[in-house]
């Protein structure tokens, strides 16, 4: 679920928002327990996401140091 948001993110930030709303009706009409887990994990990835676009634009951010770490781990 989350390299889709990434790649809606990627093409319009507007259509990764839009949806996860979509998502988030749908688990709304099952449980509100569903829903507030929706919430929670989108809440999450937009942070994430906007952690990495401020990495990738130079700008240091707390979670720059798990992106590195993140790129980092392959051999070289």
């Amino acid at each position: 679920m989350f390299s889709l948001v990434v790649m809606l993110f990627a093409l319009r930030s507007w259509m990764a928002c839009a949806l996860m709303a979509v998502g988030m009706v749908h688990y709304a009409r099952l449980s509100g327990v569903f829903l507030a887990t929706m919430a929670i994990w989108s809440a999450i990835f937009i942070a994430q996401l906007s952690a990495m676009r401020e990495c990738a634009a130079g700008e240091r951010h707390p979670a720059c140091g798990c992106v590195d770490a993140a790129i980092d781990w392959r051999p070289h």
